[in-house]
């Protein structure tokens, strides 16, 4: 189930240019994603959305504690 959000996930980032797909070099059965330039140029914005669902999270779990 994760694996399939996680391709799912990849897909819509490849196919807005955020990152691209290679082939791993030593295991052709891997997919390698990496930032293209339109990705890193964004990383900034990214970074603030991922600390607002950091927060958000341990915000819930303290709720659960």
């Amino acid at each position: 189930m994760i694996d399939a959000a996680v391709s799912q996930v990849a897909g819509e980032m490849i196919a807005v240019n955020l990152v691209a797909a290679y082939r791993d070099r030593r295991d052709k059965r891997k997919r390698v994603l990496a930032l293209t330039s339109d990705g890193k140029a964004r990383l900034p914005d990214l970074e603030r959305v991922w600390e607002a669902i950091e927060a958000a999270t341990s915000d819930l779990l303290d709720d659960f504690a």
